[in-house]
């Protein structure tokens, strides 16, 4: 699978204005990289609509989520 580096570079720049707009989830994900991503870490997920409506979801980090996380970390720098 070849990857498209003009749309690597537009991810690039969406990545700096996620950061900008939200540093908050920014730092959490960053506190959480340092040691709370390990295997049978739970992750707890929740949306709610501007209308009330919630959609939630968790599960559990497998072996195979950390080395995921860990590949994306190195890919970051």
């Amino acid at each position: 699978m070849a990857m498209n580096p003009m749309k690597l570079l537009k991810l690039k720049d969406r990545y700096k204005l996620f950061k900008q707009d939200h540093p908050t989830l920014i730092k959490f994900g960053g506190v959480a990289a340092k040691g709370a991503l390990v295997e049978g870490s739970k992750v707890d997920i929740k949306i709610t609509t501007p209308e009330g409506k919630a959609i939630a979801t968790d599960f559990e980090l497998t072996a195979e989520d950390v080395k995921t996380i860990q590949l994306l970390k190195e890919i970051k720098g």
